[in-house]
């Protein structure tokens, strides 16, 4: 959620200037994942930008902590089944690159990638709450536990 949160903040400068009926009319002529970003001129390139940084680091993030900036935030790291660290072909391309790449695909974008991604989620549902990304990755996501203070190198308390 924190992770859609940022990239929304990351897209914003190319809502910029662009009024969602003149978006519409447009869409509705075109196939194109990227109108958007060329709609908004200059400001598209600022998003387009952000959202790349966005992106990026989230992937540096994922192969290296096995969290986005939104895990931290919250405490969650994804892990293989097994527990083990995920490494990048999981974590990064199998575990969100298939979903990315479909919405950016023209035709596919507008109907079979939204409802891929509501099936996606609609496997938290199920008795291990793997989403099917996690599914298709071989990985889950986990609770880390949280961190005690520390005080002079010692437990607070104890």
């Amino acid at each position: 959620m924190f992770d859609g949160v940022i990239a929304w903040l990351a897209l914003s400068p190319a809502l910029v200037g662009v009024s969602l009926s003149t978006y519409s009319a447009a869409a509705a002529q075109t196939k194109s994942s990227l109108l958007l970003y060329r709609m908004a001129g200059k400001m598209g390139g600022v998003a387009a930008v952000l959202t790349g940084i966005f992106w990026i680091v989230n992937w540096v993030l994922l192969t290296r902590r096995g969290q986005t900036i939104g895990k931290i935030m919250v405490g969650t790291r994804v892990v293989r089944v097994d527990g083990t660290r995920a490494p990048f072909l999981n974590v990064v391309a199998l575990r969100t690159w298939p979903l990315l790449v479909l919405s950016y695909i023209p035709g596919v974008n507008t109907t079979g990638a939204p409802l891929l991604a509501f099936i996606d989620a609609l496997f938290i549902f199920r008795s291990d709450r793997r989403c099917l990304h996690d599914v298709i990755a071989g990985t889950k996501v986990i609770r880390l536990e949280p961190k005690s203070p520390r005080l002079g190198g010692s437990r607070l308390g104890g």
